[in-house]
This record gives C-alpha cells, sequence and structure tokens, in this order.
C-alpha cells in the first residue's frame, strides 16, 4: 500500500501565469496528508429529447484543478510561502508550479494563485499555514526530485507579542489571520479545457487574536477608544522563532483602522490582575506589511 509520506512535493514562481517553472524549486514539507491535487472534469449531458431515458453522450466542457497545503512554518520558507498569498506592486498575484511525485506517477499543476491563505498560531504547538490553490491546469511529468527540506525551529504558539497603539500592552495566547483573494475563474481555454484566466478581485483580511493584558492598563487604553463608537486601531503581531535570533522573527504591521475590541468584554484570569481580550481583525483601506526573516 502506498503511503503518503513517501510522496516529495516541490513549487516555484512562474515567470509569467500558466508558464511551467523549470528552476528555482523549494521542497515542500508535508503535514498529515500530505499536498493534493482535486483534478475535476465537469461534463454536461447531451440527450435525444427531454423524453428520452438516456443521454446520447456527456460531454466534457471545464476542468477544475485546485489543491491544498498545509504546513508547519519555518524560517527558510515562510516567506515564499506567505509571499504567494499577498499581491505584488501591480497588485495581482504571482503564480506558481506544483509538483508531486508518489508511486502512482508524476503530476505538475501549473498557473497556481493562492485563493485563500490562514494562518493560525496556537496556544502551544507550531504556527500552522494553510494555502488554498486554484490552477490553469494539470498534466504528467517526469524529474521531480527532492532538495533541501527547511531546517531549524518552528515558529510556536505562546510567545509571541501584539503590539497595540505603538504599546506593547498584549502577550497573545492564540490568533489567526486569514486572506481572501476572491478569485475568478475565466472561461476554457481551447479544447485542454484549461480555464483562460484567474481574476483577481478584492483582497479581505479577516481575523481575530485573544490576548492577555494588564487589568488597570487595559482599562486605560479602552476608554481612550471610546467615541460614540469602537475605535479601530493599529497593531503589530510578532511571531517569535524562538531560536534566539529576532532576525529570524516574522512581523505583521496592521496599519490604522485595521482591528477592533468588538464588544470589550473581559475574561478575568490571575486573581483580577490580568485580562483576557479578544482583539478583531476588520477589513481596512490598506493591507497590513509583512516582515520576513532577512
Amino acid at each position: 500500500m502506498a503511503r503518503e509520506g513517501e510522496s516529495i512535493v516541490r513549487f516555484a514562481k512562474e515567470a509569467s501565469w500558466g508558464e511551467k517553472a523549470t528552476s528555482g524549486w523549494i521542497t515542500a514539507i508535508q503535514e498529515g496528508e500530505g499536498f493534493k491535487f482535486d483534478d475535476q472534469i465537469e461534463l454536461y449531458k447531451l440527450v435525444t429529447n427531454s423524453h428520452w431515458p438516456y443521454p446520447r453522450s456527456q460531454e466534457p466542457i471545464k476542468r477544475a484543478v485546485k489543491g491544498t497545503y498545509k504546513t508547519p512554518l519555518f524560517a527558510g520558507s515562510v516567506e515564499a510561502l506567505i509571499q504567494a498569498a499577498l499581491r505584488n506592486v501591480s497588485g495581482l498575484l504571482d503564480s506558481y508550479t506544483w509538483e508531486k511525485k508518489d508511486v502512482y506517477g508524476q503530476w505538475s499543476a501549473y498557473g497556481g494563485k493562492v485563493a485563500s491563505m490562514t494562518l493560525e498560531v496556537p496556544a502551544s504547538g507550531p504556527a500552522m499555514l494553510t494555502l488554498d490553490w486554484m490552477f490553469k491546469g494539470i498534466a504528467s511529468t517526469t524529474g521531480i526530485t527532492a532538495g533541501e527540506y527547511p531546517t531549524g525551529l518552528a515558529y510556536k504558539g505562546g510567545a509571541n507579542t501584539l503590539t497595540v497603539n505603538s504599546v506593547p500592552y498584549a502577550t497573545m495566547e492564540t490568533g489567526q489571520i486569514a486572506i481572501a483573494n476572491n478569485l475568478q475563474e475565466g472561461p476554457v481555454n481551447g479544447l485542454a479545457l484549461e480555464i483562460a484566466f484567474l481574476d483577481e478581485g478584492i483582497c479581505d483580511y479577516t481575523g481575530s487574536f485573544k490576548c492577555k493584558f494588564a487589568s488597570a492598563a487595559w482599562d486605560a487604553f479602552l476608554r481612550t477608544l471610546t467615541n460614540l463608537d469602537v475605535t479601530a486601531f493599529p497593531a503589530v503581531l510578532t511571531l517569535l522563532n524562538q531560536a534566539g535570533e529576532s532576525a529570524k522573527n516574522v512581523s505583521v504591521s496592521f496599519p490604522a483602522g485595521s482591528l477592533k475590541c468588538s464588544n470589550a468584554s473581559k475574561e478575568a484570569a490571575d486573581q483580577g490582575s490580568v485580562i483576557m481580550q479578544t482583539l478583531e481583525v476588520v477589513h481596512a483601506t490598506t493591507g497590513p506589511t509583512w516582515t520576513f526573516p532577512s
């Protein structure tokens, strides 16, 4: 019986959309079930007439190729993975080729763009990144080999910080950031049933952070936000690599108007000297800025 752990998965950025990458491969760690392609052919039934019991034929009219990749984050690959979900200077997404080799064969999915990304930071354990992909097409290939895998410590939960309004009030317990790129598929592109284009829509950021605050400091800070509404404020999330080197940390800077304490509810802890507060990520005009290890 074949095991998913025996397979090899790698990815590389394309020079242009749908032009299969030939170099620059990054070998991907496989977590759980590994990286899976969802290759579906949409069929249209042609019938003689509405009362005849059998279809005359079933014609393929479209091919949908999607994939999901979930992985712990390491300093050596964190930038390449997250950058795939972020817009470039033109406001568009870069495209990627993903290749997979297992005991059944070798496949190359090309023209891949990230439909959505979710970064989950638990109270303990590694930070996990999930990328949902949409591809132009898929084909069999050869020559897939494994390169170097990420080494060192993974980014973990439990020791990350959230600076609010330039003041490090919080130690984050858990958090999540989600990006939806709202991709729109174009029509098929000729007989190959490849999609003609992937149109990037509006980019939506959502998420939340459950943080630990000193009661007196948070209460004083919260009162400054009241103006007949809950004011949205800036923040900086820092993911610590825990290797003792700040150059390996990842930071996410949310501009003004990005986070809200939507209901100001508190969860008491440590006999009232510390409270737990959930902050919601709201979609702002300007997206957050990501800083990766140098």
